[in-house]
């Protein structure tokens, strides 16, 4: 089925057909659900990506063998004329075709990866990354900065990188901040307020790396930044008390019990 087949299929009001006859346990009339309420053509009966989201993300923690959803959709010649059976409208579908893509949880791009299939890893990434997902969007800003089965292209990373840091990630706030610093070299002091945001959001969530380096900068005066010596072994205490091998050296160089 062409492209343009395809959306004349779809506008018309017509989806394939659901076959309830092959599902093996009835906790897949949850998934099935899912979807036609997905394929609902009246959009005020149509369920909200969020809802539809936060549905399938609660189907995939109670029930994650989903490899056998993939023969519940099946196409089916039938005519394409609607029955009023009962007082109720049943839909029949025309030369509808399976094109369901079954994306794998990004914690499994992660195990690909440390296999060494970059390739699967990175299909992985991808397709989570189109759904928001901001560790996806992390591990596909590490792929283009490495270059890492695609070119590498650090402009493209830190895109993907600061998009995940928005979202909260504190691996990728600390990530993106020192990118920057490394990208930038020559004006890097230029990108000091997105530098120092993100190290603080990522020291906020506990990140260790992230105390250090703002210890560092504060002690240092990077950045053009205010030498502050008493915030800066604030940040070092935090970073040691979280086992920072550097910040306890540095601390241990500054006779500085990391307890007081």
């Amino acid at each position: 089925m062409s492209i343009s087949e395809l959306v004349a299929h779809v506008t018309s009001g017509k989806r394939e057909e659901l076959n309830y006859e092959l599902l093996p346990h009835g906790d897949d009339k949850k998934y099935v659900e899912i979807i036609r309420l997905a394929w609902e053509h009246d959009q005020l009966y149509r369920i909200e990506m969020a809802t539809l989201f936060k549905s399938m993300l609660d189907l995939n923690h109670e029930y994650r063998q989903i490899s056998k959803f993939e023969s519940i959709i099946t196409p089916k010649e039938r005519s394409s004329s609607t029955e009023n059976t009962a007082g109720k409208c049943v839909r029949n579908f025309n030369n509808a075709h399976s094109f369901i893509k079954i994306i794998p949880p990004v914690d499994d791009g992660i195990k690909a990866h440390d296999c060494g299939n970059y390739e699967e890893a990175w299909n992985i990434f991808e397709s989570n990354s189109g759904l928001g997902n901001s560790t996806a969007r992390f591990w596909v800003g590490k792929f283009y900065w490495n270059g890492i089965f695609v070119e590498e292209d650090k402009e493209k990373a830190l895109e993907y990188y600061e998009a995940a840091a928005n979202d909260g990630n504190s691996e990728a706030q600390y990530t993106y901040a020192m990118s920057l610093m490394d990208v930038h070299k020559a004006q890097s002091v230029k990108k000091k307020v997105p530098i120092i945001k993100n190290l603080k959001m990522a020291a906020a969530n506990g990140h260790a790396k992230a105390l250090n380096a703002l210890g560092n900068i504060y002690l240092n005066g990077k950045l053009q930044t205010t030498v502050d010596e008493k915030l800066a072994i604030e940040y070092y205490k935090l970073a040691a008390l979280k086992n920072h091998e550097d910040a306890i050296n540095t601390l241990k160089e500054m006779n500085i019990d990391m307890y007081e």
